[in-house]
C-alpha cells in the first residue's frame, strides 16, 4: 500500500515533541548513536535568536535585516535585502513546501537587486519563513494552527510588522514557489490594492485530486534504498533527537527527486539550512485533503497580470498548470520542458530571463 513514510515519521514528531510558552520549539541533544549523512549541513537549532536581530554588520551589503522577528507573539525569520529607496514595489518571496526555509531563494534570486548587485541594488527583496517553517516557530502551543488560512494570515502580519519595522509599504511583487504560489494567489485576492504582479514558479495543484497525483508521483520516484532511508528515519528516538536535521535529511532524499532526472546532481548545490517535517506532512496537507479543497473560485478571482513558470518535471499533473493558465485572465505562461520544481537551477539563464520580463517597470 503506497502511503507516505514522511507522514509516518510527522506523526511521529507531532506526538511526541513540544513547545514551550513562547512559541519556541523543543528541540533535544542529539542521539549519539544515530549518524546521519556527512554530507549534511550541520546547521544547529532552528532557533536563530534575538543576538541575531541586528540591521547592520552582514557580510551581505545588500541587508537590511536578517533574523527572528517577533510578530504577534511568536518567532518569525525574515530577511530583508536591498533599499529602501527603491521606486519599484517591493517583492516577497513565498517558499515552497511548507517545509524548508527560505535561504534556498536568496541567491537564485539576487539578480533582481539589479545591474548593481548587492553593493548598489535598486531594488528591495523580502524573504521570510511562515510558521513552523524554516526558523519561524510553530507561534502556539496549540500546533493545528498551522493552516493554509493561518500561513496566508502570517502574510498579513509579517508585512504590517515590517511596514512598522523598516517603513516599508505596498503595494508588492510576489513571486510564489510550489506552495508558495498558491498563498500568492489567495493573498492577491484577498488584498488586491496590495499586489501589483504576480510570479508562480511550478505552483500548488489547485485541487484535492492533483495533490493526490502530485503525491503520488513523488512517492513513485523514490528508490529502494531512499524507502529504507525514510523508514529509518521514522524511528522517534532518533528522528526527535535532532529536528531540523533530521528533516533536512528527510528533504534531501525526497527533494532531489523533484528536480528531471538529467539534474539530480543539481539539488546538492542549493542551500537547505533549516526544515520541520511536521508543518506539511502532519498539518497543512492532511487538513486539505480532509476539507477536499478546490481553489478554483478564487484562482479565477485574481486581477494582477500574473506570469507562470512551470517545469514538466515536476510532480502535480499537467492539468495543474492548464488549470491556473485556464483561470487567471491574462496569465503568461513559459513551460520549462527540461525542469522540474526548481527551475532557478536547473534553467537559471531563462529562468532570470522571464523573471525580469515579468517584473520590469517601465
Amino acid at each position: 500500500m503506497r502511503k507516505y513514510a514522511t507522514l509516518a515519521l510527522g506523526l511521529a514528531l507531532a506526538a511526541c515533541s513540544g513547545n514551550n510558552d513562547d512559541g519556541d520549539d523543543v528541540v533535544e541533544p542529539m542521539d549519539a548513536g544515530f549518524q546521519f549523512d556527512a554530507t549534511v549541513r550541520d546547521a544547529g537549532p532552528r532557533d536563530a535568536g534575538p543576538d541575531r536581530n541586528a540591521d547592520a554588520g552582514f557580510a551581505d551589503p545588500a541587508t537590511l535585516l536578517q533574523g527572528s522577528e517577533r510578530v504577534l507573539g511568536a518567532r518569525a525569520y525574515m530577511h530583508v535585502r536591498g533599499t529602501l529607496t527603491s521606486t519599484m514595489p517591493p517583492v516577497l518571496f513565498l517558499a515552497t513546501g511548507p517545509l524548508v526555509g527560505l535561504e534556498y531563494l536568496v541567491e537564485p534570486t539576487s539578480f533582481l537587486l539589479g545591474p548593481g548587485g548587492a553593493e548598489n541594488p535598486d531594488r528591495l527583496l523580502i524573504y521570510a519563513d511562515l510558521r513552523a517553517v524554516g526558523r519561524s516557530s510553530f507561534g502556539s502551543t496549540d500546533t493545528a494552527t498551522v493552516s493554509f488560512e493561518n500561513h496566508l494570515l502570517d502574510i498579513e502580519n509579517y508585512l504590517a510588522h515590517l511596514e512598522t519595522r523598516l517603513g516599508i509599504t505596498g503595494p508588492y511583487d510576489l513571486v510564489g514557489h510550489g506552495y508558495g504560489g498558491a498563498l500568492a494567489v489567495h493573498y492577491q485576492v484577498q488584498h488586491p490594492d496590495q499586489v501589483s504582479r504576480i510570479v508562480l514558479v511550478n505552483p500548488f495543484p489547485t485541487e484535492i485530486s492533483e495533490l493526490a497525483e502530485s503525491a503520488g508521483e513523488a512517492d513513485d520516484r523514490l528508490t529502494t534504498p531512499d524507502r529504507l532511508r525514510l523508514q529509518q528515519l521514522t524511528m522517534w528516538q532518533t528522528c526527535l533527537r535532532d529536528l531540523n536535521r533530521c528533516s533536512l535529511e528527510v528533504w534531501r532524499v525526497r527533494g532531489k527527486h523533484y528536480l528531471c532526472p538529467d539534474n539530480l546532481a543539481l539539488f546538492d548545490t542549493m542551500l537547505f539550512e533549516y526544515a520541520d517535517v511536521r508543518a506539511f506532512y502532519f498539518f497543512v496537507e492532511p487538513r486539505l485533503r480532509e476539507e477536499m479543497y478546490d481553489w478554483s473560485d478564487v484562482i479565477q478571482q485574481v486581477t494582477a497580470p500574473t506570469t507562470m513558470v512551470s517545469g514538466s518535471c515536476d510532480t502535480p499533473p499537467p492539468r495543474t498548470y492548464d488549470r491556473y493558465e485556464s483561470l487567471i485572465p491574462g496569465l503568461e505562461r513559459y513551460e520549462f520542458t527540461t525542469s522540474g520544481h526548481f527551475p532557478f537551477v536547473e534553467q537559471p539563464d531563462r529562468f532570470r530571463w522571464v523573471v525580469k520580463r515579468a517584473l520590469t517597470y517601465p
